[in-house]
């Protein structure tokens, strides 16, 4: 939210373009990859692509619907509370709310137009995304098992890339390069959990750690690169991210794979243990909320403050956003208890993915012999799934 921060005329904010959260929308890469490879993790565990859809998408519904209908509502609250306030919308992308773009939000739409996609609550365009990509999960799933991972992530990348040079690039604003970086995850939980002998071998003797450094390095050297001369040429900080966002998200599938998959004494056991810190889980369990309820929250509050600020040096300003945390995450936790944690099924439904009885059950191999499941970090499960909705 430092473009939120700096919109306004009256607050000098150049300073501050160093912090790293200028680049937080890239976050949203991390947990497109996180979505597709949590959804995953229950078929890869049967070594099944087969999947009954109706049940499969209205579970997604009723995760993410419910959530995502009350942030809208809330959104529209502050909004209403800004305008009795008296504050100007000056750098606002929100507004206007017009009947098309509140239209194409209760459609999960809106990220198919730029008149539509920032309005009301900008960081809802992503959950239209992922709305739209749980429909192509069963498809991918199949392609995965058929096709194999390497030539399912290539093909699914590709394609969405080349949408990108379609004349006027008319399909940029649904990210269609999002749907290799699904691909990305749902790979990457195969690679994890399936019990096939060729998938336990890649997991155990792939230098998942060194392909992990690898591809982190290489998506430095394309932001790089993006920013040294498309974003340079076109003025816009978005130019370029059908090349980064790609580079990024093979790079988190590595590391999830490395996490997943750690040996004795490995800097991924340590690493493990430090996402599994009680706030951090805490965190994750209500991320979904955090995530649809911090933008218009962030906005009012920077609009209060920011007229008392122009004078203030860096660090006091810096002081002053990070001081509103405490609130953000209260209301975020507060919503999160009356409007998601009541659609988190509890126990968790189970998909019906066999009809046989006697089928072996998810934890033990055929013939009953117990097999060790590969695990990821209970906090990062927990923000995976919170913000994957599943």
């Amino acid at each position: 939210h430092m473009t939120m921060w700096r919109s306004r005329q009256a607050y000098h904010i150049a300073a501050l373009g160093w912090i790293p959260l200028q680049y937080g929308h890239y976050a949203v890469d991390l947990f497109i990859v996180l979505s597709g490879f949590c959804l995953a993790i229950s078929l890869a565990r049967r070594s099944r692509s087969q999947i009954e859809f109706r049940e499969y998408i209205l579970r997604r519904a009723r995760r993410i619907l419910p959530p995502y209908y009350a942030a809208l509502v809330f959104a529209l609250g502050i909004l209403a509370v800004r305008n009795l306030a008296g504050f100007d919308s000056k750098g606002d992308f929100s507004v206007p709310v017009t009947p098309a773009s509140l239209g194409a939000h209760l459609l999960l739409l809106h990220n198919w137009s730029p008149e539509w996609v920032y309005k009301i609550n900008g960081p809802l365009w992503s959950v239209a995304v992922e709305w739209q990509l749980y429909f192509f999960f069963p498809f991918l799933m199949g392609m995965a098992y058929r096709w194999r991972l390497l030539p399912t992530v290539l093909a699914t990348m590709g394609f969405g890339v080349a949408l990108h040079f379609l004349p006027g690039s008319p399909l940029d604003m649904t990210v269609p390069w999002y749907l290799g970086l699904f691909a990305v995850g749902i790979a990457a939980a195969i690679v994890v959990f399936d019990p096939a002998p060729r998938y336990a071998r890649l997991r155990e003797r792939g230098p998942w750690g060194l392909l992990t450094l690898a591809a982190l390095l290489a998506s430095l050297v394309t932001l790089h690169f993006v920013k040294a001369t498309l974003a340079k040429n076109d003025g816009s900080q978005e130019a370029g991210r059908f090349l980064f966002d790609p580079a990024l998200g093979i790079a988190v599938g590595f590391l999830l794979v490395w996490l997943s998959t750690p040996r004795p004494g490995s800097l991924a056991l340590i690493v493990q243990r430090g996402l599994s810190w009680k706030p951090l889980v805490a965190l994750g369990v209500m991320s979904y909320s955090l995530y649809l309820t911090h933008g218009p929250l962030v906005d009012l509050l920077g609009r209060a403050i920011l007229p008392t600020l122009p004078s203030l040096s860096r660090d006091t300003a810096l002081f002053a956003m990070l001081a509103c945390l405490p609130a953000v995450i209260g209301v975020a936790y507060l919503f999160h208890c009356a409007f998601e944690k009541p659609f988190i099924a509890r126990p968790k439904p189970r998909l019906r993915l066999e009809t046989n009885p006697d089928a072996p059950r998810p934890e033990t191999l055929p013939g009953g012999e117990a097999r060790e499941t590969p695990s990821l970090p209970s906090s990062e499960t927990s923000v995976a799934r919170r913000a994957a909705g599943s």
